[in-house]
């Protein structure tokens, strides 16, 4: 069942406007609930369905706070599970570019498990179930800092560097005593 972002969803869901067949929405709506999440649902394509909608403002900020971002594997999706350490359930179709996309959450090293949209609602559900059971479960045996704490230490490492590649600046004091 979707609950709202401010009542701490669990899950962060996102689907593209290709994404829109019903079978589908029902399908990872069940398995989701199977594997115990309540899920925050957002896609462009199911924006009349009961408990999704059509775009979300705060979304990446949900994501950011979940246990699970689910999302085809488009590079926004990777980005945000990799900038806040979250694994991430993608949602394919057979296309081709979302089978390469996939391929690419290994490159990352993200904590992810890929699951096939093939029409079979049952088998749909099922996949979904048992990849964010053991996503969670990987999640938890490596817990680290929450997304917001790791996307800040991030952003103060990379700070870091940038000062220490800058040229380095006297003093405030020795700059003014140098105007004439």
């Amino acid at each position: 069942s979707a609950s709202s972002a401010s009542s701490g969803a669990r899950a962060a869901v996102y689907l593209n406007p290709h994404f829109s067949d019903p079978a589908l929405a029902e399908a990872l709506e069940l398995g989701l609930a199977g594997a115990g999440l309540r899920a925050h649902l957002v896609g462009e394509g199911y924006a009349g369905r009961a408990g999704w909608q059509a775009q979300d403002p705060d979304w990446v900020d949900c994501a950011a706070s979940s246990e699970l971002i689910v999302s085809a594997p488009g590079m926004a999706a990777l980005s945000v599970a990799l900038v806040y350490r979250r694994p991430i359930l993608l949602v394919v179709t057979e296309q081709p570019e979302q089978q390469m996309n996939a391929a690419r959450a290994a490159e990352l090293g993200l904590l992810h498990r890929t699951i096939v949209w093939r029409g079979d609602a049952l088998a749909f559900g099922a996949a979904a179930r048992l990849a964010c059971g053991e996503l969670l479960a990987a999640a938890d045996a490596g817990a680290g800092p929450d997304g917001h704490a790791a996307a800040t230490a991030r952003l103060h490492d990379w700070v870091a560097v940038l000062k220490r590649l800058g040229p380095r600046r006297p003093p405030m004091a020795e700059r003014a005593g140098r105007r004439t």
